[in-house]
C-alpha cells in the first residue's frame, strides 16, 4: 500500500462528512485534506472577534463584524478573514490557499452576521444580557467549527434543504 491509499484509508469518516455538510462534496479527500485545517481560521478568528466584542461590550465592533461577515454571505471570495489567510497567513505554513466558500458556508456567515447584529444591539440598546448571549453563544458554536470542521450554519442550510 503506497503513502496516498494510507493517506485516504486514514482519513476520517467524520471529517468528511463535516467537509461534505459545508458544501465540500464536489472535492475527493487528498483535496479535503488539504482543505481541512485551512478552513478552520475564519470560524476560528471570527469567534475571537465575536468574544471581544461582546466581552468589552462594543456594538460598533459587532456591527462591523456583522459588515464581515455579510461581505462573506454575498461572495463565495467575499470574506475579508479568508483574504488575510490566504494572502498572508498561508505562507507561514506552507498551506494551499482556502478554495471559494460554498453556498451552505455562505449561509453560515449569513446566520453570524444576524447574531453579531443581535449582539451589538443588545449593547447598543442597554441589554447586555441580550449582547453576551449572542456574543458568547455565536464564539461557542464558532468555536465547535473551529476544532472540528462541524459547521452548525451549514447543518442548518441543510436542514431547510436550500439548493446548494
Amino acid at each position: 500500500m503506497d503513502q496516498d491509499e494510507v493517506a485516504t484509508t486514514e482519513y476520517s469518516s467524520f471529517s468528511r462528512y463535516a467537509l461534505n455538510l459545508q458544501g465540500y462534496d464536489g472535492f475527493d479527500d487528498t483535496e479535503k485534506r488539504s482543505i481541512e485545517w485551512p478552513i478552520r481560521y475564519s470560524p476560528a478568528v471570527c469567534a475571537a472577534l465575536a468574544a471581544v466584542g461582546a466581552a468589552l461590550q462594543w456594538p460598533v465592533w459587532q456591527f462591523v463584524a456583522a459588515g464581515i461577515a455579510i461581505l462573506a454571505a454575498v461572495s463565495a471570495r467575499g470574506h475579508l478573514v479568508d483574504a488575510t489567510f490566504n494572502y498572508g497567513v498561508r505562507h507561514l505554513f506552507g498551506a494551499d490557499p482556502m478554495p471559494p466558500n460554498p453556498r451552505p458556508r455562505r449561509f453560515a456567515c449569513l446566520v453570524v452576521s444576524m447574531m453579531l447584529t443581535a449582539s451589538g444591539l443588545g449593547f447598543l440598546l442597554d441589554v447586555p444580557v441580550a449582547g453576551f448571549v449572542f456574543g458568547f453563544g455565536l464564539a461557542a458554536v464558532l468555536s465547535v467549527n473551529a476544532f472540528t470542521n462541524w459547521c452548525l450554519g451549514a447543518f442548518m442550510f441543510r436542514l431547510l434543504r436550500l439548493p446548494a
